[in-house]
């Protein structure tokens, strides 16, 4: 029953993850082109890498 909590707290967790980089998306103009990335954005998109 604990790997069943592991498991669902994990899933928790990512989709947190994904929700919070969906509101951070909003702030993106699609309409602009961006010269140079942010490393704001690169490091959010980066991070979940390793864990995949």
């Amino acid at each position: 029953m604990v790997v069943v909590y592991i498991l669902l707290g994990i899933l928790a967790v990512l989709l947190l993850y994904i929700c919070f980089l969906a509101i951070c998306s909003l702030c993106v103009d699609p309409k602009k082109e961006y010269e140079k990335n942010s490393r704001f954005y690169r490091t959010l998109l980066t991070a979940l890498l390793p864990l995949l």
